[in-house]
């Protein structure tokens, strides 16, 4: 019996996910394993402990190390000729792993069919689907994964189970940062379940302590910074706010994002951007419901810490990973991403699994609790099957979260290069326009107005934008593509001259030379 639970809960995580495997490279899947120089063997793969996620060095680093996944990545690409399909069979197959270490981890305490349910509800969940459909995601998969391995480790008396779980902290913490509080929601539950809040272990404790001073030094030596990422106001609004803005709008993000992704399986979205997610002000009513919705979890976590332990363990987990990523404590390189429920999910599948249970105990017939949770279950699996063709490719994802969330200007500008790619220049044209309607600050959809306005003939309206581009955010890429947009309609002097004067006041590129000495070789061939 209990060998054919193990099965049927790997059976159905795998069936769940087994439409996600046919998918392609998405968004920063390009830089993480397309073009990092440590998956395409251009260097050493050791060189991924001196690097950040996407294989880069300081100053051009995102700030982010997790040098675990990065070698998972390097295997899949060694193993499958850099074939997508293996990146993602890769991630399906540690999301059933994750799902059966669910399982195996809370069973002990919260009994069996408690823990099988709660398990088999997480592995369809479809909130926290772009850790399993996205290949960067496989950071967060990794890095619950170990955290529920190190918790089994860390409460079996031992020597050797103490060596698993400072091995499987490292792990963690070395495939995402937020893995740091696992200690912490390691004792809590040790806590809670026994009811010794006393008696630490101390010697582990020591030895969770001495980790994270490694793997943060390894972290410094390499980045050049502790815990520090590379966040801009684009990848998140609230790094400019006000204390009180970042917070409320982060939790207003909570309510209107988060929470409307968990209650309704079909709210998907993969990013959200100002001005639909920014910082809020003490008007927002959203941002109120969600400081509510989280101190009410929070009381409840405490106020059933004697009653229901189990139920307090499971809010607690979901609070203590959640809370990390919120930017409710500390600004996160992410505003918002669909993956960073992927671990807090499963303590709340644990707790909402409890709360079934009880009520099936007090019900005549159990089967109708029990039943409600099959639903919720089966539900979510139909909306995962959705997202498969979503995450197919870059350019499916881009427009269909512009119909999630048609406000945030980035959805509007990344719909914009896809409407591009797929030779709609009308349609990139609208996009492009509605993303500057929503930040008029914004470059990069000046840059892509500029192309749709060019392919459609309307050159001098394309000029405007790509210069007004180049003066907003004075990037490479609006250098590069002023510069082409010259030399395309015959001005190869004005071309070539943009590109030297920019090279007074910063180093030139290898990009930016090439077409420099593209540019002088066609101006040599014209001459007579």
């Amino acid at each position: 019996m209990k060998t054919r639970r193990w099965v049927l809960l790997c059976a159905w995580t795998a069936l769940v996910y087994a439409g996600a495997v046919p998918s392609g490279f998405v968004l920063d899947d390009a830089f993480a394993v397309a073009s990092s120089p440590v998956v395409q063997g251009e260097v050493s793969p050791a060189e991924a402990f001196l690097r950040d996620y996407w294989g880069r060095v300081p100053p051009n680093t995102i700030g982010t190390y997790r040098p675990l996944a990065v070698l998972t990545f390097v295997l899949d690409e060694r193993v499958g000729g850099g074939a997508p399909w293996v990146f993602h069979l890769t991630n399906v197959l540690l999301h059933v792993l994750a799902v059966a270490a669910l399982y195996g981890a809370w069973r002990a305490w919260a009994g069996d069919t408690t823990a099988w349910a709660a398990a088999a509800l997480f592995a369809a969940l479809a909130a926290p689907a772009e850790a399993v459909h996205s290949i960067v995601g496989r950071a967060d998969v990794l890095a619950a994964l170990l955290g529920l391995l190190g918790w089994a480790a860390h409460r079996t008396p031992g020597p050797r189970a103490a060596t698993l779980a400072v091995l499987a902290y490292a792990l963690a913490l070395l495939s995402k940062e937020s893995a740091l509080l696992y200690p912490l929601v390691w004792c809590l539950l040790e806590a809670l379940r026994t009811g010794r809040w006393r008696s630490l272990p101390w010697g582990r404790v020591g030895a969770y302590v001495l980790v994270t001073g490694l793997v943060l030094s390894a972290r410094a030596h390499a980045l050049g910074t502790v815990l520090g990422a590379s966040i801009g106001d684009m990848t998140n609004p609230l790094v400019t706010a006000s204390w009180s803005g970042r917070v409320l709008g982060a939790a207003d993000i909570f309510w209107s994002q988060y929470l409307a992704g968990i209650v309704n399986p079909l709210h998907r979205l993969y990013l959200c951007s100002a001005p639909a997610c920014a910082p809020a002000g003490v008007d927002s009513a959203g941002a109120w419901l969600g400081l509510g919705t989280l101190a009410l979890l929070a009381t409840l976590a405490v106020a059933l810490w004697r009653r229901a332990p189990l139920a307090s363990a499971g809010l607690a987990w979901f609070l203590l990973l959640f809370l990390p990523v919120s930017n409710l404590l500390v600004v996160s390189p992410s505003l918002y991403g669909e993956r960073l429920l992927y671990a807090p999910l499963m303590g709340a599948s644990i707790a909402l699994a409890h709360a079934v249970s009880r009520l099936a105990a007090r019900l005549p017939r159990p089967s109708l609790a029990w039943g409600l949770l099959a639903a919720l279950g089966a539900g979510n699996a139909l909306a995962v099957q959705s997202r498969h063709a979503d995450w197919r490719d870059g350019d499916s994802l881009a427009l269909h979260a512009i119909e999630v969330e048609p406000r945030g200007a980035v959805l509007q500008a990344n719909a914009a290069a896809s409407w591009l790619s797929l030779g709609r220049w009308s349609e990139a044209e609208r996009c492009a326009r509605e993303a500057i309607a929503l930040d008029a600050d914004f470059g990069r959809p000046h840059r892509l107005l500029g192309a749709a306005l060019d392919l459609q003939g309307r050159a001098g309206e394309a000029q405007a934008h790509f210069e007004r581009a180049l003066a907003l955010d004075g990037s490479e890429e609006s250098l590069l593509n002023l510069a082409r947009f010259h030399a395309q309609h015959g001005d190869l002097k004005r071309a070539l001259g943009l590109l030297e004067r920019e090279a007074l006041s910063q180093p030139p590129s290898q990009n930016r030379l090439a077409l420099a000495e593209q540019l002088r070789r066609q101006l040599a061939s014209e001459r007579p």
